[in-house]
């Protein structure tokens, strides 16, 4: 910081509090945050998705598969494989990954009540 003085020096030309710990002050204060600009933001769908990661962070790579267009049977007996268009990669460190988690599998979990509710009782009334 600009408004810091260096320690006085000791008779041994070291710093005076040599002996002492550092004892440097660390300041924290939780808030909240706004997000936005999710609206321009285009959505992309994707059918397939690998995850990686390293001792740092995970990173997700979601891809768009590109089914060749054709009638032809010869055409699509010959397939070997089928091209998917990497359409976003994303680098999360471990916490995010986890409330991401966590986050997916209780929607998981919502959506798989809600489709059992809609095969029992069709649609019609809200679910709560």
């Amino acid at each position: 910081m600009a408004d810091e003085q260096p320690a006085p020096a000791a008779e041994n030309g070291g710093p005076a509090d040599a002996a002492e710990p550092d004892t440097e002050k660390v300041f924290y204060k939780e808030i909240t945050i706004r997000r936005f600009g999710g609206e321009d933001v285009v959505g992309i769908f994707a059918d397939h998705a690998v995850v990686q990661h390293t001792s740092e962070h995970f990173t997700l790579y979601f891809f768009q598969s590109q089914v060749p267009l054709t009638e032809e049977r010869a055409d699509l007996e010959a397939l070997t494989e089928m091209p998917a268009k990497c359409v976003a990669r994303i680098v999360v460190g471990p916490r995010l990954m986890g409330e991401l988690f966590a986050a997916m599998q209780k929607n998981l979990t919502k959506y798989n009540k809600l489709v059992e509710y809609l095969q029992k009782h069709g649609e019609g009334e809200e679910v709560k």
